[in-house]
């Protein structure tokens, strides 16, 4: 959700769907409904058995487009005086409240949300024009509560998990950021959470517990993950890991 190209971690045999808004996700060619139902006649009717990659991916189009039509056409009035942030990140949990709310069948949805590579002007410092990291977890969190809030008791049945391809380095650089590194953090909310606290082993700052300048890495994301696919999609690890062992983290109930 929130951009048209498909995150390699989505790839696979489950039908996926990438799209930068909820109301994109509609057939293309103008809205009068009799006109409508002509093309997607026509359409349907082209695709019927048409083979390869390019025919499942019409009739899955058709299909998804037919099962949100009566969603779309309602609109969406945020819940429970939820307020999200502008900008992408807002847009794009919106959205994805909205699609929960529809009961479609989405299983996982992924957003992004980039700019944390910030190898200059770390912390509140904004001097050069770039997002700040007060300023980029100020609007994480915001969007994080606004969601929630929005989904109400619906979000019992959402878990939502926070990823990152790397962390940062412990040492300060010159030019007052955090060049990359190693270990970060992962945030873990929602339906059969254990929250309220936090799950694995501090390695400490010393000078000789850091592996070459690097924060340790004291657990596998993987292991996170795996509790996440075993305890709420019943999905076990070897599909998903394949000659993975996972540690016991205790974050899932």
């Amino acid at each position: 959700m929130g951009s048209a190209l498909l995150p390699t971690s989505m790839y696979g045999p489950q039908p996926t769907l990438a799209t930068e808004s909820i109301d994109d996700i509609s057939l293309a060619g103008g809205e009068d409904p009799e006109a409508k139902r002509r093309r997607r006649s026509a359409l349907t009717q082209l695709w019927h058995d048409g083979g390869g990659p390019l025919g499942v991916g019409a009739r899955s189009a058709l299909k998804t487009t037919a099962k949100l039509a009566p969603t779309l056409a309602q609109g969406y009035v945020v819940a429970n005086g939820a307020n999200y942030p502008d900008g992408d990140l807002g847009d794009a949990m919106r959205d994805t409240a909205r699609l929960v709310k529809a009961q479609v069948g989405a299983e996982i949805i992924a957003i992004d949300y980039g700019g944390w590579d910030m190898h200059s002007h770390l912390g509140t410092l904004a001097s050069t024009g770039l997002p700040s990291m007060n300023g980029m977890v100020t609007n994480l969190g915001k969007a994080l509560a606004a969601f929630f809030t929005d989904l109400g008791a619906l979000g019992s049945r959402v878990t939502v998990v926070t990823l990152t391809e790397f962390g940062r380095r412990v040492k300060e650089n010159g030019a007052h950021g955090l060049d990359h590194g190693w270990a970060n953090a992962t945030l873990v909310l929602g339906g059969g959470v254990n929250g309220g606290r936090y799950y694995g082993r501090w390695p400490g700052l010393a000078y000789d517990t850091l592996v070459d300048g690097d924060l340790k890495v004291t657990t596998d994301y993987r292991s996170v993950l795996s509790e996440i696919l075993t305890r709420r999609l019943n999905v076990s690890t070897s599909r998903v890991f394949p000659s993975f062992t996972p540690e016991a983290v205790g974050v899932m109930a």
